[in-house]
């Protein structure tokens, strides 16, 4: 935005300051001092001469005469050749004034000449700032685009890439989530697992205790029977000891499958 605005402040010094310096006064040839005294020096030398004339022919008018008796003739003679110097002074005069003038004309020609080189120049000068001005403005513009388009290149870029790791952490999320959903599940069939197995085998425990209660009262039920016989106790007793031999295989069997059961896999 300087270097546009710095443009843009060359562009309009030169847009209003030539124009200023091609017309202006000082710029003006003709308006410069050194024609007046050129001018003035060329009129003062033809006045001198003028004066230098008349001041001979004042003089020779003027002149007194040595001899008095001068005839007609002489005098004669001498206002013939008195005019003849005047004329020729006179001529002299008008050549020099002739040459001053020719001289005056050349210098001024020769000075409008070189004013117009000078101006065409400058209006060469001008062409050439505004051209380099318009070709730096270019530049800049050109620059200042590909940075633009650089840029929205690099954005896009960036946002492309944003968006790929966006999909890309959702789909991990997804994943996570998945993966979190299926360890739950397994966790939970794990328990339920666990809950089952442990209910099975609290049943079969229950079944190998329900066998022991059944055999407890079983084996109460013959014990009864035994001291309810009428017999000695000799044989009361025998009677018990068979009854606990018959049921201790069957309790060892019940309590090791109740261990094997309750401890086991």
């Amino acid at each position: 935005m300087k270097k546009n605005y710095t443009f843009l402040v060359t562009l309009l010094l030169v847009i209003f300051i030539v124009p200023q310096v091609a017309f202006a006064s000082w710029w003006n040839p003709f308006s410069w001092g050194v024609w007046n005294n050129i001018f003035h020096k060329a009129d003062t030398k033809t006045q001198i001469l003028e004066n230098r004339v008349k001041e001979l022919e004042n003089k020779l008018n003027e002149q007194p005469t040595n001899t008095p008796a001068v005839t007609e003739t002489n005098k004669a003679t001498n206002t013939e050749v008195n005019q003849q110097a005047a004329q020729q002074a006179a001529q002299k005069a008008v050549a020099d004034a002739a040459a001053a003038k020719s001289a005056q004309q050349a210098a001024a020609q020769a000075a409008a000449q070189q004013a117009a080189q000078q101006a065409q120049q400058a209006a060469q000068q001008a062409s050439a700032a505004q051209a380099a001005a318009s070709a730096q403005a270019k530049a800049q513009v050109d620059a200042q685009a590909a940075a633009a388009q650089a840029a929205q290149q690099a954005a896009q870029q960036a946002a492309t890439q944003a968006a790929a790791q966006a999909a890309a952490a959702a789909a991990a999320q997804q994943a996570a989530a998945q993966a979190a959903a299926q360890a739950q599940a397994a966790q939970q069939a794990a328990t339920q697992a666990a809950q089952q197995a442990a209910a099975d085998k609290q049943a079969k425990l229950d079944a190998v205790n329900l066998e022991i209660a059944n055999l407890n009262a079983k084996y109460a039920q013959d014990i009864k029977d035994c001291d309810n016989r009428q017999a000695s106790m000799s044989f009361i007793y025998a009677c018990e000891n068979q009854v606990t031999r018959t049921y201790n295989s069957d309790y060892n069997t019940l309590a090791a499958k109740f261990q094997q059961i309750k401890y086991g896999n």
